[in-house]
């Protein structure tokens, strides 16, 4: 739903993003502690962000080589019929 359609109901921008702030510990409901600080170390180590880049990069290349070979195609299509 977009923001404006959820204005129609009372639903405001603070009450969709006050609840997601309190949960991650960084909103005013946190409170001026940081003693509840999630710790996500475990987490973010378990896996190597360089593999995902190298994946994304050659999905990428590989689009990039197809639009570029339609591409080329449509240009030397156009060059044989003379428009």
């Amino acid at each position: 739903m977009r923001l404006p359609a959820l204005k129609k109901f009372g639903v405001g921008l603070t009450t969709l993003v006050l609840p997601v702030l309190s949960f991650a510990g960084t909103g005013p409901a946190a409170g001026a502690s940081g003693a509840s600080a999630v710790d996500f170390s475990s987490v973010t180590s378990a896996f190597s962000a360089g593999s995902i880049v190298t994946g994304v990069l050659a999905i990428a290349a590989v689009l990039m080589t197809v639009y570029v070979a339609m591409k080329g195609a449509k240009i030397i299509m156009s060059m044989v019929r003379g428009k």
